[in-house]
């Protein structure tokens, strides 16, 4: 079937690939990633915070410490590859008799087997566990935002190495803040003496900051009053106090009965 054989033209050059050098690596299945979600408020973004995300995946199996068998017996040649870890099969294809090189399915490409496979996790070196994270979210994170964490996802067959974890960080609504990137927006309610007369009025920013705004004369309160430095930390500042986003202001004139 002509089919069938051109089909077999991306084997036919693996082949050919295999006998100028190329390896195969060994079949062991790699972990997979994995993905988390973690929440926090706007004052953790704010501050930066610490969280433990708890996850049901494969570990490293106990008993053989993720080896697959038991290390006190060892291993032994294999007897189907005789310990080279690939097995040649000669091949029929449109373009002629290959001879094609493949991984010993019985050793995995590794040219050894286990005299004694681990009995917990049936040689594959690995179970289904729990597995505990520490996270940690950094000042100025803001919602939608991926961490990642290497080598914390499931973990692989017989220590092929595990996949990787990645969580995204939910940043809870706040009552009061209203937050764009770095900039935060909050509704303020004054009485209208205090506008009038230019005094000071006391306010608090989303780190726990106190401070007072005086409004400017002239000033419309159909406008925003601007407030440089006092709203998020930018992502991947050296703290909190440098390099923030400002506080936008909209004053609520409360009138006297």
């Amino acid at each position: 079937n002509v089919g069938e054989d051109l089909g077999d033209f991306g084997e036919v050059f693996e082949t050919i690939f295999e006998q100028f050098g190329g390896r195969r690596r060994p079949t062991y299945t790699h972990g997979s990633d994995v993905e988390g979600a973690v929440g926090c408020t706007l004052e953790e973004a704010f501050r930066g915070a610490q969280r433990t995300i708890r996850l049901e995946t494969y570990v490293p199996c106990r008993s053989c410490s993720g080896v697959g068998y038991d290390a006190a017996k060892g291993v032994s040649p294999c007897t189907v590859c005789q310990g080279r870890g690939e097995i040649r099969e000669a091949k029929r294809t449109f373009f002629g008799d290959f001879t094609q090189v493949k991984a010993c399915p019985e050793c995995g490409g590794r040219g050894q087997v286990p005299r004694a496979r681990c009995a917990a996790c049936g040689g594959t070196g690995r179970t289904r566990g729990r597995r505990e994270v520490e996270i940690g979210i950094a000042p100025g994170v803001e919602d939608g935002q991926i961490i990642k964490v290497k080598g914390m996802g499931e973990a692989g067959e017989r220590g092929s190495g595990s996949g990787d974890l990645y969580v995204v960080v939910r940043v809870k609504p706040h009552p009061a803040f209203e937050r764009r990137k770095a900039d935060l927006y909050l509704t303020k309610d004054i009485r209208v003496t205090d506008a009038l007369l230019g005094r000071k009025v006391p306010m608090e920013d989303i780190g726990g900051g106190k401070f007072s705004v005086v409004i400017p004369a002239g000033f419309r309160f159909t406008e925003k009053l601007r407030v440089p430095g006092r709203g998020m930390p930018r992502f991947g500042g050296l703290s909190p106090t440098m390099s923030r986003g400002d506080l936008y202001v909209t004053f609520n004139v409360k009138m006297p009965k």
